[in-house]
């Protein structure tokens, strides 16, 4: 059995980043620090394991009452992306001498365990480590590995294993084990905020419960705290379908002061148990995958105190794709990056940005689990409502020695951001991008108020018709040079304003849909400088005729080359029952684009300025006083 050993524990070569108390530790001992996870769904197991047989027929395994049952001649191989060991991450997090596979199985299938490993020429390598029959049945067989190669030389890389076997085999339970020193003591609050509570938190109860199932989770977890900006719709009738999240659940009724607001209550509401020690963000949306919860903790345990854990983000509608895995703010450019975007999970070349160690900066409050000191040593977020608030944040703390790590593995569904129309909320996307890039960029960056990319994003509005959301990115604009006295106005007078703003939003209609004949051609521009300008000169200056050209397409459609020579566009979008309709008005469009040109010339002649104002009053906007006033004075409306 080349490179294991049922009996001697491997040395392994020292982390990157290991804390002192580890190092001092003078007793080590194997610690569970991952589950092998068969999944609560089909859509979850195809991140769990792969079967292969003979045939090809994958209906020979099956998972029943947690037990997975190969009932026919083939292979099971945990080379998913819930069940490897991820060991150039955990080596980069946590310091400690051997790995061990744990194992409770029936049979007597082929145990193989294999690592993968990137060579830094952009190549992968994946070698058995070890190969070997196992013993018949077994309620705690234990192997340990190593991860030298032959050579001696330590590369930290993916492990995996696989059972084989020509007669049938069970897997009851398995776990990777670490050998290290006593971990510390911690206390987990899982938070989050909502504006409906009955039809959000059944599927978001859902894969905590999953979570909390084991044990050792649960001994982890102090709190789940929810803090509701809704109506008060608390049923205690779904809180007993969940009885691990019931036992340790919390409701804060509020009125609504958004997504940032309603995290930092929740803070505020973590901070009062001293047990606490880490804090979780989760979107109300994001359904916590099996075995998340018990690699985070044991990463909290083990890692250093300034550690910020990320979860990916999977595609909820596309289970396997994952969407997002370590995000980057490039301060010098004001610009954001999502390295690792829709990567499909079955298809291997998957595994790549994870064998060369990817970490991003920040991670989207989908899943984030801060450490509770974060908020007393650098503040809390800026009261920005929706939208960048998770970004800000996340610089920041990087800013100030927080590493944040996006772990593999620690996953949640969410909706794919583009599945969700952009509508009232571009208002805030545009305004608190503008307030981030101030905040956070380099001294020497490039202004925050980058008029080619608001140009871009005006015109492709303004060429969609979308005249609503082009008239909010002015009112963006205009707010965001006013200062940072509109993040102290109540957000309910925001969202006021931003409703009368859409007033002129589409209207929905059913009537046209299946008359293809009347539908104009379906004309598509190649994007250039050239024709843009042609399609805004044609959009300003050509009238409506009498018979508008009516134009049918999909919701993927809509951008502004697919608009060219159609006066009215029904969209017909896949998430709804009705078409949107868009209808060009030559009149409104001229008035908005010279309102835009004259801010947009405001707002950069008084840069310097507005940057000033946003920079000084940085510290009091995230301050706890800050959140304090906000708060009393919102629940006094």
């Amino acid at each position: 059995m080349n490179a294991a050993t049922m009996e001697h524990p491997t040395t392994m070569q020292e982390p990157q980043a290991s804390t002192l108390r580890q190092k001092e530790a003078g007793i080590l001992r194997y610690r569970k620090v991952q589950e092998i996870v068969l999944g609560n769904s089909p859509a979850e197991r195809e991140l769990c394991f792969k079967g292969f047989t003979p045939d090809n027929d994958e209906q020979g395994v099956t998972v029943s009452d947690g037990r997975l049952r190969n009932q026919r001649p083939g292979k099971v191989s945990f080379d998913s992306l819930l069940n490897i060991f991820f060991e150039n991450y955990w080596k980069s997090q946590v310091s400690y001498r051997a790995l061990r596979l744990s194992l409770n199985y029936a049979g007597t299938p082929v145990l193989s365990v294999w690592r993968e490993t990137h060579d830094g020429l952009g190549s992968s390598h994946k070698t058995l480590i070890f190969s070997t029959k196992l013993p018949e049945q077994s309620d705690d067989f234990r192997v340990e590995i190593s991860t030298e190669d032959d050579l001696k030389i330590s590369r930290p890389g993916l492990i995996s294993f696989s059972l084989e076997d020509d007669r049938p085999f069970e897997l009851v339970h398995g776990a990777w084990e670490i050998e290290c020193a006593e971990p510390r003591k911690i206390g987990l609050a899982i938070t989050t905020c909502t504006l409906d509570y009955g039809k959000m938190m059944p599927s978001f109860f859902a894969g905590l419960e999953a979570n909390l199932a084991d044990p050792a989770v649960r001994s982890n977890i102090s709190s789940v705290i929810i803090v509701n900006n809704g109506p008060d719709t608390f049923d205690a009738k779904l809180q007993e379908k969940f009885p691990h999240v019931s036992e340790k659940l919390k409701v804060v009724q509020i009125k609504n002061v958004g997504a940032s607001g309603g995290f930092t209550r929740a803070v505020f509401a973590a901070e009062e148990d001293p047990a606490i020690t880490h804090i979780a963000f989760q979107d109300d949306d994001a359904i916590l995958a099996t075995g998340s919860l018990a690699k985070a903790c044991a990463l909290l345990e083990l890692s250093g105190p300034r550690t910020v854990i990320g979860g990916q983000m999977l595609d909820l509608s596309r289970p396997h794709i994952l969407l997002a895995s370590g995000q980057f703010f490039d301060s010098s450019t004001n610009e954001l990056a999502n390295p690792v975007l829709n990567y499909d999970l079955l298809n291997p070349a998957w595994k790549q940005p994870f064998l060369e160690g990817h970490v991003g900066q920040w991670n989207g409050w989908w899943l984030t689990i801060f450490p509770k000191d974060i908020f007393r040593d650098i503040g809390y977020p800026v009261p920005l409502f929706v939208k960048w608030d998770d970004v800000e944040y996340g610089v920041r703390a990087s800013h100030h020695n927080y590493q944040t790590m996006t772990f593999p593995g620690v996953s949640v569904w969410h909706e794919a951001p583009d599945m969700k129309p952009i509508t009232w909320q571009i208002y805030f996307n545009v305004r608190n991008g503008l307030i981030i890039k101030t905040l956070r960029s380099d001294p020497y960056a490039p202004n925050s108020l980058n008029a080619k990319q608001l140009i871009t994003e005006f015109l492709e509005n303004l060429l969609t018709y979308r005249y609503f959301q082009a008239r909010l990115i002015i009112k963006a604009m205009k707010d965001y040079s006013d200062g940072p006295e509109v993040l102290r106005k109540p957000i309910r007078e925001s969202f006021a304003t931003v409703r009368n703003l859409t007033k002129e939003a589409p209207s929905f209609s059913l009537e046209k849909k299946g008359q293809k004949s009347r539908w104009s051609k379906f004309i598509t521009l190649k994007p250039s400088r050239k024709s843009a300008i042609h399609a805004l000169a044609w959009n300003l200056w050509t009238s409506v005729p009498k018979h508008p050209a009516e134009r049918l397409m999909g919701s993927r459609f809509i951008q502004w080359t697919s608009f060219y020579k159609a006066d009215v566009v029904y969209v017909d979008d896949p998430t709804m029952d009705s078409a949107m309709v868009y209808t060009r008005d030559p009149e409104m469009a001229r008035a908005l684009t010279m309102q835009f040109i004259k801010q947009l010339w405001t707002s950069m002649r008084n840069r310097n300025s507005i940057r000033s104002k946003w920079k000084a009053m940085d510290d009091s906007l995230t301050s706890r006083q800050s959140w304090i006033d906000i708060f009393s004075f919102n629940e006094k409306l």
